[in-house]
């Protein structure tokens, strides 16, 4: 199926490949999403500038083409057990992007959406079309995310990954993976869950699970400090509550903060953002880069004049190819490793 930027959302979600997958195309409903079926992808461009028309398609046609392949691709993570006993563990899915997979690397990528939505036909999707060029097998993860009247998203998110990964361990030989050999990437909230992955308090190793090769982090969130101070009051009073609930203790903000936890054990880390990101401040990359130095981690960081927040692949910023670049990073640091 082509997928052009003129087609419309409404088209694109009653394609009857994607018919299981439709409701997790931006999971938990972005609300500019669910209202706006008539919407084309450039359209919604128009609305949200970062987010690239053709990168959506280009992500979406790749989807499309897996789905109409009859490979089985979308994923529940846990067991029917476990989604009796906890219903919002049902919306813990992932999207099968098979590569050439030489060696048996992959990746799990998180889409951003502030903790209430899953953003994976922005970032996600097409990120994952170009790994797949580079034969890396990705599989997108739709982690939880707040719902009004749940007490503070975190840690589940987190708790999902963990999942995720236990998941693909289970059924590596059907996937042609090798479950050590991956590496983790995220955006935006689902950087901040991403950049957390390395951490001795919250990451793989408190879960008793392998350490990444890699991580792959494009405009996260890394710490609260100056949030207070430095972004609107009405912002981070609702973002804390999103992740902490109403009422937490402030010690709870530092346990978040990924630059204090972290260590030489933390991976080789490949980091990009825009200096004109509108949502996430730019000093987070500054943080992240002084807490790498400080731990002598290996780490790459690229900062883009012009990209804003929520560009995913960036086809049409001036960090065009980063993706690329960080595959050339792997690499290098796979070798190192080997």
């Amino acid at each position: 199926m082509k997928i052009t930027e003129s087609m419309t959302l409404g088209e694109i979600y009653n394609l009857a490949c994607l018919k299981e997958s439709k409701d997790y195309l931006i999971g938990g409903g972005a609300g500019l999403f669910q209202a706006s079926a008539c919407a084309t992808l450039q359209k919604v461009q128009r609305r949200m500038p970062a987010w690239s028309a053709t990168d959506m398609a280009y992500g979406l046609e790749r989807l499309t083409e897996i789905a109409e392949s009859g490979v089985p691709y979308f994923f529940s993570v846990y067991s029917e057990a476990e989604i009796r006993e906890e219903p919002e563990k049902k919306n813990v899915r992932l999207f099968y992007f098979p590569g050439t997979n030489k060696g048996g690397r992959y990746a799990i990528l998180l889409s951003g959406g502030g903790y209430e939505s899953v953003c994976s036909m922005v970032e996600s999707f097409p990120v994952a079309a170009k790994l797949n060029e580079a034969g890396i097998t990705v599989f997108c993860l739709n982690y939880r995310i707040h719902k009004p009247g749940m007490t503070g998203v975190l840690p589940k998110p987190i708790d999902d990954l963990a999942a995720a990964w236990r998941f693909l361990s289970d059924h590596a030989s059907e996937l042609g993976i090798v479950p050590e050999n991956y590496a983790v990437g995220g955006f935006s909230a689902g950087g901040h869950i991403a950049a957390e992955w390395g951490t001795a308090n919250k990451g793989a190793r408190k879960y008793g699970l392998p350490q990444p090769r890699m991580l792959l982090l494009g405009y996260p969130m890394i710490t609260t400090e100056r949030m207070r101070e430095e972004t609107p009051r009405e912002f981070w009073q609702h973002f804390f509550k999103v992740l902490f609930g109403a009422d937490y203790d402030r010690d709870i903000e530092a346990e978040y903060s990924v630059n204090l936890h972290m260590d030489g054990k933390y991976p080789p880390t490949y980091i990009v953002q825009s200096k004109n990101d509108g949502e996430v401040p730019f000093w987070n990359l500054t943080v992240m880069k002084k807490a790498l130095d400080e731990s002598g981690v290996t780490y790459r960081a690229e900062e883009s004049e012009d990209g804003g927040h929520g560009f995913g692949l960036g086809s049409a910023t001036d960090i065009a190819g980063w993706i690329e670049r960080a595959v050339e990073f792997w690499d290098v640091t796979l070798k190192e490793i080997i």
